[in-house]
């Protein structure tokens, strides 16, 4: 029978995170937005409000814009004057949802597009198979750093591919085949790794950040922006992991223990490599002076938080770069720029990629999480009312603190005591934590327990 390793994390979010659900709505017909919050409309509230207007070039107007689907960046149509000056209220064809927006400073605009976040019963949350995505690619670059001659054939097969479909057969064949995590059959090492979807967040965890995609080496003033739905920083969570310990693959054989520390090590080495090449990137580009110093403080931050292996740093959702995504940092410049020209990653004229980067309009990256080591759980320990103790017959309730101490709550008072076991109790040593009736074994010449053995 396969005994399953459950873990149950301790997470929280480091920054804004959102992971999108595929669909964005238009401020055209489906919210509006003041300096502060994002108010939903009510479709059916609004065809109520809108059924009676008597200006019908307005409304036609009003109709003709949203069945065009205009350009959210340039059309000029706004919902709420046309409400206005046909007296309709804001706040009658408002729904009960409604998020804050977190940006500071937020100016309300005319048109905008709001990409909504994974949600189930319409509260957000964070699957289980972005999360496990996101370490796949941990564990692949850890694969690849430490078979330097399944490095060397990708640097052979990037050297040799003729084309992009010959690149992508040897790719498959030659390195994918090899790390079992990628086969998606019943033996795959990959799905001996189970996360769960996490748990619901509460609306106030919710916030609308604007968004944009800032280019590195030119003027950003006419940049487009957008609102993200996402869960703020600073969120507590939990994950629950499960890892079925029958790997296979040599370098995850370490997941067959009932530790983990080493997978959040493993993480920890791929967030450190990527986030010092964002801090070297950052350095070198031509964002003005003090928003790079405000980002370059904060990726320096979570840099000092990938050298404890009781915790790991993670990156999810959108607003990543290339390089979260992909095991691409292990190759050289040269191999790189040659695997673009291949497959067609960028623009081929650029010398410099990724070019771009997002972040909300503060400047806060989007995606990072804290994962820790599960906090071990308080040992509650029984009260045992004794008036007197007599040796080999005095039974205990008893909390093992170590496979040879355990703890008794002795009229209020807590002791450890040595705790002696025979050869047939050592083939099964108690685990810590467990309650156990022990009898008093051993006195001191003073009365005070020295051993007891289990009943």
């Amino acid at each position: 029978m396969t005994n399953y390793h459950h873990y149950k994390l301790n997470c929280k979010t480091l920054s804004p995170v959102h992971i999108g659900n595929g669909e964005t709505i238009a401020s055209i017909g489906d919210f509006y937005t003041s300096s502060n919050r994002l108010f939903f409309i009510d479709q059916e509230k609004l065809d109520k409000s809108i059924d009676p207007v008597e200006n019908k070039e307005f409304f036609n107007r009003y109709m003709d814009e949203i069945r065009k689907n205009v350009s959210l960046s340039k059309s000029d149509f706004s919902i709420v004057p046309f409400l206005n000056e046909n007296g309709i209220g804001l706040d009658t064809i408002t729904s009960e949802k409604e998020i804050p927006i977190l940006t500071e400073d937020y100016k309300s605009q005319k048109n905008s597009q709001l990409k909504l976040a994974a949600s189930q019963n319409k509260s957000l949350y964070f699957p289980g198979s972005s999360i496990k995505g996101a370490i796949k690619t941990a564990m692949f670059y850890h694969y690849l750093s430490n078979n330097p001659d399944i490095l060397n054939k990708w640097l052979e097969i990037i050297e040799f591919s003729s084309d992009k479909k010959n690149y992508l057969k040897e790719w498959t064949t030659k390195i994918e085949q090899e790390f079992y995590q990628f086969f998606r059959g019943e033996k795959s090492d990959y799905n001996l790794l189970r996360i769960e979807d996490t748990a619901s967040f509460c609306a106030d965890d919710k916030g609308v950040w604007e968004t944009g995609r800032y280019h590195l080496y030119k003027n950003n003033d006419e940049m487009i922006t957008w609102l993200s739905e996402g869960v703020k920083s600073n969120t507590p969570f939990n994950l629950t992991l499960t890892v079925v310990p029958e790997f296979v693959a040599d370098f995850l054989t370490f997941l067959n223990s009932s530790d983990i520390t080493s997978l959040l090590t493993l993480i920890n080495k791929f967030s450190k490599i990527q986030l010092e090449i964002e801090i070297k990137e950052i350095g070198t580009s031509n964002l003005q002076s003090i928003d790079k110093q405000l980002i370059l403080k904060r990726l320096n931050d979570l840099l000092q938080l990938t050298g404890n292996n009781q915790q790991a740093i993670l990156r999810l959702g959108a607003g990543k770069s290339f390089f979260y995504n992909t095991v691409c940092s292990l190759l050289d410049k040269a191999h790189f720029e040659q695997l673009r020209s291949l497959v067609g990653i960028g623009k081929n004229d650029e010398s410099l990629f990724p070019l771009s980067r997002t972040f909300t309009t503060d400047y806060e990256s989007f995606g990072w999480i804290l994962i820790e080591m599960p906090k071990e759980k308080e040992i509650v320990l029984p009260l045992n009312k004794v008036n007197e103790l007599v040796t080999n017959e005095t039974l205990l309730q008893a909390a093992v603190i170590d496979p040879k101490k355990v703890a008794i709550n002795l009229n209020g008072t807590v002791i450890e005591v040595q705790l002696v076991l025979t050869l047939v109790q050592k083939a099964n040593i108690p685990k810590k934590g467990e309650i156990l009736e022990v009898f008093v074994k051993q006195l001191s010449n003073n009365g005070r327990i020295v051993m007891v053995g289990i009943k």
